[in-house]
C-alpha cells in the first residue's frame, strides 16, 4: 500500500496533490495549497532548484578543496567469490559505520583513535542487536546518528534498551574496584561480551571510557533544542564546507537539492512536507 502524508498546511486531512514545481510537498485542496505558497515559496524557489545550477567552486573559477581527497582506498583483495574461509577484519579507523557485512562466519574488530566515534559504534551496534524489530533499530540508528533532534521511541530504546546494558557493566567495575582495595592492582581495562542469538559483541574499554561511554546516554545540562540546533549548524552550514554541500548537489535532481536543504537547516529524517511539530526530544 503506498504511503499517505497529512496536508502540508492544515495538517489534518488526507493529501491529495502536490505542487506540481518540486513535488516535494502534498495538499488536501487548491484553497490549502494557495494559503501555504507564501511558506513554500522559500524552498520551492531556492537558487539551487535551479536547473542551471552550478557549484560555487565553478562560479568562482576555482578549483575545489577536496580534490586531493583523504587519500586513496585500499581494497581487500581476496579470491572472488570462491572465497569460503571464515574472517577476521580489522577497521582501525571506524568513523563511517555504514558499510554492513553480511557472510560466513565473520568477525570484525572496530577501533578508532578519537573516543567519541568507538562509543558512537558500540551504541549503534547494541541498537542493532538489542532491538529485535529490523526496521525499527535501523529507524532508531539513522534517527540518532544523524538528528539533532530525535523522537520519544529513540530515546526510549536509548534509555531503556542500551543504557541498562552499559549501566551494569559501570556498576560491575565499580564493584570490583571496591573488592579489590587494598589489593595489587587491576588491569586498566575491562572487557565485555554481550550475547545476543548466534551474534556476539565484544567491547574493551578504559575503565573511565565505560563511564564515559555511559555518559554518552545523558542529556547534558543546559542542552535545548534551539542550543542542538545551533551545534548542528556550526557543521552542516559551516561556509568552510561550502564545497562540500556543492559537491553532495552535484549529482542531484533540482527537487532533492531543496529536500536536502532543508534536512541541513532542521535535520529532521522527514519529508519535506511532513509536519514538524511533531514532540521530538533532545539527543543525549
Amino acid at each position: 500500500m503506498a504511503p499517505t502524508f497529512p496536508c502540508a498546511n492544515c495538517l489534518e486531512k488526507e493529501a491529495t496533490t502536490g505542487c506540481g514545481k518540486c513535488l516535494l510537498v502534498a495538499y488536501c485542496g487548491a484553497e490549502c495549497q494557495a494559503a501555504h505558497w507564501q511558506r513554500h515559496k522559500a524552498d520551492c524557489e531556492l537558487e539551487s532548484f535551479a536547473e542551471a545550477w552550478k557549484p560555487q567552486w565553478m562560479l568562482e573559477k576555482r578549483l575545489p578543496y577536496f580534490v586531493a581527497g583523504n587519500g586513496p582506498k585500499r581494497p581487500l583483495n581476496l579470491k572472488g567469490e570462491d572465497y569460503a574461509k571464515d574472517l577476521n577484519v580489522l577497521f582501525a579507523a571506524s568513523g563511517d559505520f555504514r558499510n554492513v557485512v553480511t557472510t560466513s562466519k565473520l568477525g570484525i574488530v572496530l577501533n578508532d583513535i578519537y573516543f567519541d566515534v568507538v562509543a558512537r559504534n558500540v551504541i549503534f551496534l547494541l541498537i542493532a542487536l538489542a532491538v529485535e524489530d529490523r526496521d525499527e533499530a535501523a529507524d532508531c540508528i539513522i534517527h540518532t546518528w544523524y538528528a539533532p533532534l530525535v523522537r520519544q521511541s529513540d530515546l526510549d530504546i536509548l534509555q531503556g534498551r542500551v543504557r541498562p546494558l552499559i549501566e551494569a557493566v559501570v556498576d560491575e567495575i565499580k564493584k570490583a574496584d571496591e573488592d579489590a582495595k587494598g589489593k595489587q592492582k587491576d588491569s586498566p581495562t575491562h572487557e565485555k561480551t554481550w550475547s545476543f542469538g548466534r551474534r556476539t559483541l565484544k567491547v574493551v574499554l578504559s575503565k573511565s571510557e565505560w563511564s564515559g561511554l555511559l555518559s554518552f546516554l545523558e542529556i547534558p545540562d543546559g542542552l535545548g533544542k534551539k542550543k542542538a540546533r545551533k551545534l548542528r549548524h556550526a557543521v552542516t552550514l559551516n561556509k568552510d564546507f561550502l564545497d562540500d554541500r556543492d559537491r553532495a548537489f552535484c549529482n542531484r535532481t533540482p527537487a532533492h537539492r531543496i529536500a536536502v536543504s532543508q534536512y541541513w537547516e532542521d535535520g529532521f529524517v522527514l519529508p519535506l512536507g511532513a509536519p514538524r511539530q511533531a514532540k521530538f526530544c533532545c539527543l543525549p
